[in-house]
Formats: C-alpha cells, structure tokens, sequence
C-alpha cells in the first residue's frame, strides 16, 4: 500500500489503441494542466513511458489525452516527504521547445550541435508555489520528446561536462514525434547535455528533482550499457525469447558518478534504468521487475514488429542483486543504467 506520507510517484503510462495520433499529460491533481506531455502515440498504437510526477493534494495524479484513448497506469514505487524529502516533484514545467524558441533559439538539434539544457535555478511550481531548482539538486527526472526527425536515429542524455556515454534515452523513427521518461544526474554547472544522431526538433519537461547531501536518496550516474544482446555485453549474443527472460545484476555493478567510479552498493534498493527493445519480430510487451519475485502483469516496454523502442524504468532490485527482463516476442535488449536508489531511504 502506498503510504500516506507519500509526495511523488514513478510509473509506467500506456496509451492504447488511440483514435488518432496524440498525447496524454501527466500532472498532480489540483493544480491546473500544465502545458507538457508524457506519452505521444499514434493512431492504432500501444506506447508506453515512464513518468516520475508529484501527488495532489488528495494523494492523486491526473491524465489528459487530446484523443480517444485507453489508457494503462502500472505504478513502480513511490517517494516520501518529510523536511528534506529525497524527491521534489513538480507540476511538469517546459524548459525545451526548438520549435519556438523556448529554452533558446529555434532550430533543430544535430549531430554537430548537441543541446545544453540548464535546470538548477530554473523557477517551477511546488504543489502551486512557484520554487526555484536548488543549488544541491543532483539529479532531474525528465520527458525528453524528439519530434519530426529527418530519419530514424537515437537521442542520448547525460550529465553536462562529462564526455558522451555510449547510450541511447529516446530511439524514434523519421517524423512524428517520441517521447521517454529520464531520469539523469546534473552536471557541474547545473545542466544536462542532449544528442541526437538524426536532425530532429527537441522538447524537454522537467518532472521533479533529486536533492544532494551527504547520503543522496538517489545518486545518478553517467549512463553506463549493462546489456546488448547484439554483441554479447552482459551475456551471450542472440534475442531475447518469451522462453528466456533475462537477469541483469545491478549491485557492485561499477558506474561514473561524478567523475569517480563507484560501485552500485549492496544496500541499494532500486535502479532507474533505460530499456531499449530493438528490430523485434512481432508487436509486443516487456516487463521489468524484481528477480526473485514472480513475473508481475505488467508492461514497461510496448513495441511493434521491427520497430526500436525505449522506455525509462524505476525498478526494484531483487534480493539476488538483479532485476529481470522478459518479452512476450522475440527481439533484441539493451540496458543503460543511470543511477540507483539508497536502501533505507524514505521510497518504496
């Protein structure tokens, strides 16, 4: 049961079935629709995203879609208040558009010109109090969307000052627009870098963020590549099967935070990672959960035949270390790990 002290939660957005192509928002009950999205989708499709958003007062979140849709809500785990709560969520707040110009000039982000994104001193609305990002924020949990692509390609997000990880956070094809949830540290300067390997309009909401300190309730990483089974990282070459789910370890797995390599402990508790499905055979679902524990019903990657799709994923660790993958149709798997949660922390 998510308790009452809870201010935020992750989850996992599914659009189903949509009568055209469209958007739902994600925001907290009470305070008004902010302009931003979560999940883009077409018509006839099965997107899903991962969204990290506040509660309302009445312990709520609110969705609105501009088609007819059916909609799923997965919920991944939850983030306590307190003086110093380890997330601050916020009503979604658009720090991006290349299209008008906002969060700079207008104009397509390129290989050649990678987009700096500033988000500590950025001023957003708290449960309807406007609040600057502090000083001390350490991470920021995001929806990147890529609209309009030149040609199908991949967006990479990571820490403003440190070098490129090979990693991909939003995989889209040519036109239309692509949305996923992530959640990435900040820089040095207070700001995440965004590439894209095709020509393609940008646009970034900031969700909430993850205070610092001593014993930071979430430490983010550079995005590291736990697993492709293209090429045999993390385990043997060849795609995934509904036959053959997939353990991935993640404790003393050894990450980039800041510069220093560290080591995921043995007392975290969850992991926010990157799930990329590619070149699958038929449409279909993954799900991501706790080794350990049984298969939930549940799905946190949609995809359709032959199709690359990503999709930001909090979830728990199993007691062995790992968290498990499988697939409903035979296709390929990448993992990017981009940071874990402290055992003991005030989340679930």
């Amino acid at each position: 049961m998510i308790p009452a002290g809870a201010t935020a939660v992750a989850m996992n957005v599914t659009s189903v079935l949509a009568s055209q192509a469209g958007f739902f928002t994600v925001w907290p009950c009470g305070t008004p629709m902010p302009v931003a999205s979560n999940v883009n989708f077409t018509r006839g499709s099965v997107v899903a995203n991962g969204v990290v958003t506040s509660l309302g007062t009445t312990g709520a979140v609110c969705l609105y879609s501009d088609q007819q849709s059916d909609v799923l809500v997965d919920v991944l785990g939850w983030f306590g208040g307190g003086v110093k709560p380890p997330f601050t969520g916020v009503v979604p707040s658009r720090l991006v558009d290349t299209r008008n110009a906002v969060g700079g000039p207008t104009g397509v982000v390129t290989p050649a010109l990678p987009k700096s994104v500033p988000v500590r001193g950025v001023t957003v609305s708290v449960n309807g109090i406007a609040q600057q990002v502090p000083a001390d924020a350490a991470a920021v949990a995001l929806n990147v969307t890529m609209v309009e692509a030149r040609a199908a390609g991949y967006a990479t997000v990571w820490p403003c000052g440190t070098p490129m990880p090979e990693a991909s956070n939003v995989n889209f094809g040519r036109g239309g627009a692509v949305a996923n949830g992530v959640v990435a540290p900040l820089g040095a300067g207070g700001a995440i870098c965004i590439y894209s390997d095709q020509a393609a309009d940008v646009l970034v909401d900031v969700l909430g963020w993850f205070g610092g300190g001593a014993q930071p309730a979430f430490v983010g990483a550079v995005p590291l590549r736990l697993v492709d089974t293209r090429n045999g990282v993390g385990g043997p070459i060849g795609m995934m099967t509904p036959a053959t789910q997939r353990s991935v370890p993640v404790r003393n797995v050894t990450v980039n935070v800041n510069g220093v390599a560290r080591q995921v402990p043995a007392d975290a508790s969850a992991v926010a990672l990157n799930v990329t499905m590619v070149t699958a055979r038929a449409a279909g679902f993954a799900t991501v959960w706790p080794c350990g524990t049984p298969q939930p019903e549940a799905s946190n990657v949609n995809f359709r035949s032959g199709a690359t799709v990503a999709n930001g994923v909090v979830a728990p660790i199993g007691a062995d270390g790992s968290i498990c993958v499988a697939t409903s149709a035979d296709a390929h798997l990448l993992v990017d790990i981009a940071g874990w949660f402290a055992g003991g922390a005030d989340a679930g």
